[in-house]
């Protein structure tokens, strides 16, 4: 029966109709479409409803199951609508859910609102009977598709689950989640859930949940609450954003690899995991994310946020973001489209990050404003970001700064480091790429070469990754405007600007050049750094500032060339140098490369490791102003030329050539050098300096055993043999060795030698260090001997120095302002261990003198002190056996300085041989000092402070050259390093005036002089110069006012304010003028006045001249220098000079004459005077050149004129009296064409009219008005070309004349001759009066009693040179006074009306001169009466 039983269930016959007849149950009590292929009974009594297959109502799946395992107690509940069975299990379930298209539901939706309808009844009892308790699943799968929006399709496979206690109160339910396994769409695998889900009302909870898929996991509690809903579309926007979640995530896990399984535009191969906390509750319209936390050990993120309408277009997600310290590269590694999509790429490089700030993030533009921090420094962002599908590209506006942001890696410039700045920026692109913004701001500071420049503005577009704009630095160590492109599209940059550098402290700046340049630079470069840069450079107008001077370069352009690891660079300047770099160099490493190349035959030379041999060869054209860059003391021919050839195995060849190379006053002609590492031979033609004179200099070297042996020598001016040979090595200490062969020299012409006592060095160096050591050197002169033994260590110093009779004179420079001279003996011996010093030294100078007066005996004296720790000093000066200043005290000795504790005492000591101390700003002085003064601080700077007081004393201020003297017992007053002088009383002697002096006068060391001297007086003599060819104003000047003189004596400011006194006098030159004409040469001169000539001056002074000049100063214009045209005048006005005798000058003021002259000299032969009429004035504004005139002068006829030819009336013959009037204006530079009028003084009636209806016509005038100035009279229009020449000519021989006279007459002679030419009358009607004659002149005392004076010419150029015409008077005195003359004549009429022939007049007469006041006493015949004169 049993086995019949078995038989019978196994069949698939009988499985097929058990099947059916249960789908049929079922399908009848529900009202369902449900068809089950087969039901099998187990032995246990278990039913499999095996292919269970529910469709949907498009007959498409919607339920499939491959086993549904019921007991048959359960089986038959659930055919009696009973669910209340223990555990249902189930395999392969397969849940389609399809919304087809154009419908609102899907297909389970549909389903059960039609199982519903159908089974009313059933379904109430269904909901009361319970409910299915435990539920378990394998290998079953869920597909949700929505034909109408397939991007929501979603399928999940390999489901596995068990649910248990389940429990289902009316509509509310309860179960446990035992497990859940699922793997989902194929990327990520569920590895297991766990927790509780309750559901109560309208809330939905899953508690303690436990989530882990891969190598992540989840703890925490979820809840949903959907008593808000809108409709019953779960896909729809109402539904989503009625539900309100709250989702708390504790302790939990996440991997990068996890994220980008479920994500896969976050896919990585980078694995790591985090720890994630975080609560997020709201609508999901309007969710809350409080304190999201992640972390791991390195990296921490922590920010809240506040997410809208994420299902939505128009969706806004704010974030405030507490802390995001994390760094980037692992960023990109776990979320490789992280920079790209979120962050802008450009970010990706920068390193660690820590953020703070908020973003809001919405559909259509988003704001944030955020601080981030990173290993490069800190970003400060306040921007709107819009259209930013890719971020990268996409547009913003506002805000962004930097502090402490290093920017190397972002430009690819290394040498741009840290920088502060601030940008308004408007535009789009965040990465190089796609960068196209206008930006403008301010970079307060940025890092260049390891210097921070201040004070930078930029505004300009980027583009295509190139920035077109400006730039401003105002730094105090670069100033520069900056206009062009820089292209950063790739690694190496593209430069193409325009510069105006206008300061640039490459000291400061680290480029290790001690100067200022400024400059206008064109460049076009290309280069990530100073090492591959290529391209070309032009500078001009470059301008080098250093300590001590300027140096102006024209020009200088640079090809930079790179090609196959062989750098090129040409360089061509017409004044600074010219040539060729060839080679595999680092340009800013070439010092170490050639030391390496000199060093590395010594086999004890250490070689830089970081510098290796490179192939160099190179040949330039040195310029002198280059070279005074360096050092100011070096000065070479144009022609110089240094050639060399390194190559990378350590050879190397050097050549020089060049006809003179002066260093300081030491000078070599004709260089001819050639070194090599092997033998080296350097020619000198000629060397010459102030200690060594000579010839033929020949220098030798060559390299053998490790040594280098150099031999030279050279002939002196006196035909002496000079020798100076040595060798040199490197010791195993790296020292250099120098040892002396051989020493035979000429210096300052004595001859000295070298005694050789020992075969030990002679010289040790420490290269690293200043450590030396000098062993057994001995120099003679004939009785003159130095021995030097010299050690200089670091806790260990030896001087032991001998000196027999050795005259200061042999190694002094006697071009210096101060040259001492005397006979040294003694011995100087000092020893020093650790801090504790020993020895005792002793020397004399005999005769001692400065610029060859004498000074005294001098003696020195240094003891060692009790204490070791200090050397005791006494110094003293003996004179006529009188101890004229007193040094005593002690110092001691530090590292490469002497503390000092000194007194210095001074008895009439004179000051005389210092005179020129101060060289260019003080110099003669005469007198003697008395002082105490106290000397502090150490010898590099020393501390005075004490009281000089005076007697006798004197000096000079050569620019002024006016020599003063000062109140006997005035005090100076010593503090620091610096004179004071408070109100002493100085007096010029030759002028006998007198002022006051205050101020300071500082020092260093007694060299560097700084003055600050203030001048003030009633009446003082300040100025005493003459006129020389550098002068730039000169006189003698008698001032009441104020004079400062300050600044350093190389950049001396003279500074005058005030007004003139009588005998006052100004001379400046106005120099190389441009203008046309005469006008050269402005002077103020008191005729008076003795000229002194000045001292040569520095060329750097400046002079600030603010003088208020009254009618007691005479001004001259000079407006030719060779002919001394010139206006001359005394007046009122104030004018200001400001004068650099670099060459600048500018004058500032008004000028009114209140009388004068205008002395008009053309051609050393017209020579005029006019008087210049009240009122007229010059006034300047700047340039001396365009000092702007407007002058009216007048010029009388001497005699007057003849207008015979303007009223045409030839009948007219006597002069009347006329003058000439000028206007002139303009400036000297540029002067207007004078304006003359002709005025007939004292003239009316008919002729006046008739004069003054010719003159209406201004070109007439005018050139009536030059022939009367060339030659007294009127002319006719035919004879205006003959103006100039008629005048020329008979003041050429006016000129001759006086030379003649000069020959043959003194102030004794008895009988006076000269020459003279006239110019030919043209207007005269005789033939002979129109024709130039050649005449003499005769005056002749032949006794007391009878005088002869006449004139004699003949004709030139005509038929009647043959004739004699002329003038001739006898005089006879007739009484013993004189008064009573009878006097016999013949002369040339002066008016001619007949013919070609000359009319002449003879006669006699008698006269009788007598003195009178008044007709009274004429009668009363007064012998006393004053001088008027008649005659009859």
């Amino acid at each position: 029966m049993i086995t019949s039983f078995l038989l019978l269930i196994t069949n698939s016959t009988f499985q097929t109709s058990l099947a059916n007849k249960l789908a049929n149950e079922i399908n009848n009590e529900f009202g369902t479409e449900i068809l089950i292929d087969k039901a099998t009974l187990s032995y246990t009594g278990k039913v499999d409803l095996r292919d269970f297959l529910i469709r949907d109502h498009k007959n498409d799946t919607l339920i499939f199951f491959n086993n549904l395992y019921l007991s048959p107690e359960s089986l038959g509940k659930l055919i009696s609508n009973d669910l209340s069975f223990n555990s249902i299990v189930f395999e392969g379930l397969d849940l389609k859910i399809s919304t087809y298209l154009n419908e609102n539901q899907n297909s389970l939706e549909i389903f059960f609102n039609k199982l519903i309808k159908k089974n009313d009844r059933s379904i109430e009892k269904f909901k009361n009977s319970g409910f299915i308790s435990n539920v378990f699943a394998k290998n079953s799968s869920l597909k949700i598709i929505n034909y109408n929006n397939e991007t929501n399709n979603i399928k999940i496979s390999n489901i596995d689950f068990s649910l248990r206690d389940i429990e289902l109160i009316n509509q509310d339910f309860n179960f446990i989640v035992d497990d859940i396994k699922l793997n989902f769409e194929n990327r990520t695998e569920l590895s297991s859930l766990k927790g509780l889900v309750k559901k109560k009302d309208s809330i939905i909870s899953l508690e303690n949940a436990k989530i882990f898929f891969g190598n992540s996991n989840l703890n925490g509690n979820l809840k949903l609450d959907y008593s808000n809903i809108v409709g019953s579309d779960i896909y729809s926007t109402e539904f989503v954003n009625s539900i309100y979640m709250n989702l708390e995530i504790n302790d939990s896990k996440i991997s990068s690899k996890d994220i980008g399984k479920i994500f896969t535009n976050l896919k990585t191969s980078y694995d790591e995991s985090w720890i994630i906390n975080t609560t997020v509750e709201g609508y999901f319209n309007d969710l809350f994310v409080n304190n999201l936390s992640l972390n791991n050990n390195r990296n921490t993120i922590k920010l809240k946020s506040n997410i809208k309408n994420f299902l939505q277009d128009n969706y806004s997600l704010a974030i405030n973001i507490l802390n995001f310290d994390i760094d980037s590269k692992e960023i990109d590694k776990v979320f490789p489209d992280f920079f790209g999509t979120i962050l802008p790429s450009s970010l990706k490089t920068f390193g660690r990050f820590n953020m703070d700030g908020f973003i809001d993030i919405k559909s259509d533009n988003i704001s944030s404003k955020f601080n981030l921090k990173t290993n490069q420094g800190l970003i400060k962002s306040d921007l709107n970001i819009f259209n930013f599908s890719n971020i990268d590209n996409a547009s913003y506006k506002g805000t962004i700064g930097g502090v402490d942001l290093d920017l190397s890696s972002f430009v690819n410039l290394k040498y741009i480091n840290n920088s502060n700045f601030n940008f308004q920026i408007k535009g789009k692109g965040f990465t190089k790429e796609f960068l196209n913004t206008s930006v403008s701001g301010n970079i307060y500071d940025i890092d260049f070469n390891n210097y921070k420049i201040l004070n930078t503005e930029i505004s300009g577009n980027i583009e295509d990754q190139i920035f077109d704009g400006n730039m401003i630095v105002n730094d105090t160590s670069l100033s520069l405007n900056f206009n062009g492109t820089i292209d950063f599209s790739e690694d190496l940059v593209d430069f193409d600007f325009d510069l105006l550098l206008k300061k640039a402290d490459l000291n400061k700046l680290n480029f290790n050049i001690n100067s200022e340049i400024s400059g206008v630079a064109n460049v076009k470069l290309r280069g990530s750094e100073i090492e591959n840069i290529i391209g070309d450079l032009t500078l001009n107008d470059l301008v080098f500032n250093s300590k001590n001077q300027t140096t102006i370069f024209e020009n200088f352009n640079a090809q930079l060339r790179y090609s196959n690891d062989v750098r090129i660079v040409n360089i061509n300047s017409t004044d600074a140098f010219s040539g060729i770099f060839i080679g595999e160099y680092d340009f800013f490493n070439l010092k170490n490369t050639f030391l390496n190349s000199f060093g590395s035959d010594y086999s004890n030379y250490v070689i830089d490791d970081e510098t290796n041999f490179q192939n160099i060869s190179f040949n330039i054209n040195f310029k002198p102003k280059f070279l005074s860059l360096f050092n100011e003391m070096i000065d070479i021919d144009e022609n110089t030329f240094l050639s060399g050839d390194f190559k990378s195995n350590g050879d190397y060849t050097l050549n020089l050539k060049s006809n003179f190379i002066k260093y300081d006053d030491y000078i070599a002609e004709n260089v001819d050098a050639i070194i090599n590492n092997h033998k080296s031979k350097i020619d000198i033609e000629k060397i010459n300096s102030n200690l060594i004179q000579g010839k033929e200099l020949v220098l030798e070297s060559s390299f053998l055993n490790d040594t280098l042996f150099v031999k030279s020598d050279y002939t002196s001016n006196s035909n002496n043999l000079n020798k100076l040979n040595f060798y040199h090595t490197i010791n195993i200490d790296n020292n250099s060795v120098f040892g002396f062969t051989d020493l035979d020299l000429i210096l300052n012409d004595k001859e000295w030698s070298l005694n050789k006592i020992s075969n030990k060095p002679d010289l040790i160096i420490n290269r690293t260090s200043n450590e030396f050591y000098i062993n057994n050197l001995s120099f003679s002169n004939e009785s003159q001997i130095i021995d030097l033994n010299i050690s200089n260590f670091k806790n260990q110093s030896k001087y032991d120095i001998m000196f027999n009779d050795v005259e200061l004179s042999s190694f002094v420079n006697k071009k210096s302002s101060i040259v001492f001279d005397g006979k040294i003996n003694g011995k100087l011996f000092l020893n020093q261990l650790n801090e504790k010093f020993e020895g005792e030294s002793s020397l004399i100078i005999s005769s001692l003198k400065s610029n060859s007066q004498l000074i005294g005996d001098a003696k020195l004296n240094l003891i060692a002190s009790e204490d070791l720790k200090k050397i005791d000093l006494d110094f003293l000066i003996i004179n006529n056996e009188q101890e004229k200043l007193k040094l005593f005290g002690d110092f001691s000795i530090e590292k490469n300085t002497y503390p000092l504790n000194l007194t210095l005492q001074s008895n009439d000591f004179s000051i005389s041989p210092f005179s020129n101390l101060i060289k260019n700003s003080i110099t003669d002085f005469e007198g003697v000092f008395n002082s105490e003064i106290k000397i502090t601080g150490n010898s590099s700077r020393p501390v005075f402070y004490g009281n000089i007081v005076t007697s006798n004393v004197a000096f000079k201020v050569p620019y002024l050259n006016v020599r003063y003297e000062i109140d006997d017992k005035s005090t100076f007053f010593l503090n620091d390093q610096s004179f004071y002088i408070d109100d002493f009383l100085i007096k010029n002697k030759l002028t006998n005036t007198t002022g006051s002096i205050s101020g300071k006068i500082t020092h260093n060391l007694f060299k560097n002089w700084f003055l600050e001297l203030d001048i003030n007086s009633n009446n003082l003599l300040i100025l005493n110069t003459q006129l020389n060819n550098n002068s730039l104003y000169y006189g003698k000047g008698m001032f009441d006012g104020n004079a400062i003189i300050y600044g350093p004596e190389e950049e001396l400011l003279i500074n005058l304010k005030g007004s003139t006194n009588k005998d006052t006098s100004l001379v400046i030159p106005i120099k190389d003028s441009n203008n046309v004409g005469d006008f050269k040469f402005l002077n103020f001169v008191n005729p008076n006045s003795d000229l002194i000539d000045s001292n040569k001056i520095n060329k750097s002074l400046i002079v600030d001249l603010d003088i208020n000049f009254n009618s007691n100063a005479n001004l001259e214009v000079i407006l030719d220098s060779d002919s001394q045209s010139r206006i001359n005048g005394f007046g009122n006005g104030r004018l200001n000079f400001k004068i650099n005798t670099l060459g600048n000058f500018n004058m500032f003021g008004d000028f009114e004459v209140e009388k004068g002259s205008y002395f008009y000299r053309s051609l050393g032969i017209v020579n005029r005077e006019f008087t210049i009429l009240k009122g007229s004035r010059i006034v300047w504004n700047g340039d001396p050149y365009m000092g702007e005139l407007n002058i009216n002068a007048k010029y009388e006829i001497p005699g007057g004129a003849n207008p015979a030819i303007l009223i045409q009336n030839t009948s007219f013959n006597r002069k009347i009296p006329t003058s000439v009037n000028v206007l002139l204006s303009g400036n000297f530079n540029q002067m207007e064409t004078p304006d003359f009028e002709i005025e007939f003084l004292n003239t009316s009636g008919p002729i006046k009219s008739e004069l003054d209806y010719y003159l209406v016509d201004k070109e007439k005038k005018q050139k009536q008005a030059l022939s009367l100035l060339y030659q007294g009279t009127f002319i006719d229009e035919v004879s205006l070309s003959t103006v100039s020449s008629q005048a020329i000519t008979n003041n050429l021989f006016q000129s001759a004349s006086g030379l003649i006279d000069n020959i043959f007459t003194n102030s004794d002679d008895k009988m006076n001759i000269g020459i003279n030419y006239l110019k030919g009358d043209k207007n005269a009607s005789s033939s002979l009066l129109n024709r130039d004659r050649l005449g003499l002149t005769l005056k002749s005392e032949i006794s007391d009693k009878i005088l002869i004076n006449g004139k004699i010419g003949v004709p030139v150029g005509g038929i009647e040179e043959n004739v004699i015409i002329g003038d001739v008077q006898i005089e006879f005195l007739l009484n013993d006074e004189g008064n009573l003359k009878a006097r016999f004549f013949n002369k040339e009429n002066e008016y001619q009306y007949f013919g070609n022939d000359i009319g002449y007049t003879q006669g006699m007469g008698v006269s009788y001169e007598i003195d009178f006041n008044n007709i009274k006493s004429l009668f009363k015949k007064n012998k006393k009466s004053k001088s008027t004169k008649t005659s009859n």
